[in-house]
């Protein structure tokens, strides 16, 4: 990857963390909506892979689809995949 990060390489993660600063919730209010720990927030906002229990609370605390996230997610990694692949060519 380079060092410019695209909107197709944040995945949900970037996704997450841009709602999260557009909304101006902070990561300890978002680790209490979510119920899991800030070192879970923190995790995930740079870069972690999505879980599908991680994009339920995130459903349920804050009406972010699922399929949003998951189609954000495969996006990424496809794009990431061609990136190797075309460095391996």
């Amino acid at each position: 990857m380079s060092n410019t990060t695209t909107p197709l390489e944040l995945g949900a993660a970037g996704f997450v963390a841009n709602y999260l600063k557009e909304k101006g919730i902070s990561p300890s209010c978002a680790s209490r909506d979510l119920e899991v720990n800030q070192s879970t927030v923190k995790r995930l906002v740079e870069g972690a892979a999505l879980t599908t229990s991680m994009a339920v609370k995130l459903f349920t605390a804050y009406k972010i689809s699922p399929k949003k996230l998951f189609d954000l997610e495969s996006k990424r990694l496809t794009a990431e995949t061609k990136a190797l692949l075309a460095e391996n060519a």
